[in-house]
């Protein structure tokens, strides 16, 4: 039993392992078995054989190295045991306190342990434990990745309004039933601000009268006292939504679209405002607002986010 320890703990076949699996990693990046599926190639069952070996390893390495840690104590007492009974042990002529002696050193970070008439001394004794919890951090992830199999990985293609039942399961490549009915309410991406320009319009000629540049979140002066805040842009729509304030009195939404479109607007400017150029947009979220159906009833509505997932 021994020897079949010593292997599956021995530091020779951590090394080759590791250089093994560094080998084959490299080749899976540049001949992945399908094109594309880099991701196919690591759950191949000789892959995880790899890994399993590993973990195999480090499991045994762990034990061992758990042992010597509580088992240190016993050991630095057996040898200082045996160095006192030595012949080169040096011979103290006068007496000692122990106590004494032992709260001194325990005042300058020490820890103590007394056997017979001989003090044992040892510092930062905990840091006999890294090795181990190394190890143990190291098992907890690889059991991780491997507990990630019992699940599944699915899509679901939809669009605003509508419900689907069923989801595409990418390990069988067929839809299947995903027990309950997914509604999406709303879906909206959020982007950084945006930088645009705007122009008020004249309403008899259509040609541009001023051509302001800023930002979402800005405040823009125009005339007669009249300001307007940029509240939001849709740059898919290319829809321009303005606060509009009187003497710096918010006194309502405007909307502004690009082109000849027009918004019935409830507030009337002695000009039009539309939209004429903007930045691209960086994304920086997307929401999506979400119900969960049974037999027809929503049990559950939540909003997914990215990496803000719906449980």
């Amino acid at each position: 039993m021994k020897p079949i320890l010593d292997f599956f703990g021995s530091l020779r076949l951590t090394l080759g392992l590791l250089l093994l699996l560094a080998f084959v990693s490299v080749l899976g990046t540049f001949k992945p078995t399908v094109p594309g599926r880099f991701e196919l190639f690591y759950q191949t069952i000789w892959f995880r054989l790899l890994l399993g070996l590993l973990a195999l390893n480090l499991v045994v390495c762990t034990v061992r190295t758990i042992h010597r840690a509580f088992g240190a104590d016993r050991r630095l007492a057996a040898a200082l045991d045996a160095f006192a009974r030595s012949a080169e042990a040096p011979k103290l002529t006068d007496p000692i306190d122990i106590e004494s002696l032992a709260a001194r050193c325990r005042s300058q970070g020490y820890r103590t342990k007394r056997i017979e008439d001989r003090l044992l001394l040892s510092s930062r004794h905990w840091c006999r434990w890294s090795i181990p919890i190394l190890h143990i951090s190291i098992l907890l992830i690889m059991a991780g990745a491997f507990l990630s199999e019992l699940g599944f990985v699915g899509t679901i293609n939809i669009y605003v309004g509508h419900q689907s039942d069923r989801y595409f399961d990418w390990d069988v490549e067929r839809e299947l039933p995903i027990g309950f009915t997914l509604r999406l309410d709303h879906f909206e991406p959020e982007y950084y601000p945006i930088d645009l320009r705007f122009a008020t319009i004249d309403r008899a000629t259509q040609e541009a009268m001023q051509v302001y540049t800023t930002r979402e979140g800005e405040r823009v002066a125009l005339d007669d006292g009249i300001s307007v805040e940029v509240t939001r842009f849709f740059p898919e729509e290319e829809h321009l939504v303005l606060t509009i304030l009187r003497d710096g009195i918010p006194q309502g939404q405007y909307h502004a679209l690009s082109g000849q479109r027009n918004y019935p607007n409830s507030i009337q400017l002695n000009y039009e405002i539309r939209p004429v150029a903007f930045r691209d947009p960086l994304l920086k979220q997307l929401y999506s607002q979400v119900s969960i159906l049974e037999q027809g009833q929503v049990v559950k509505q939540g909003t997914i986010a990215v990496n803000q997932p719906l449980v």
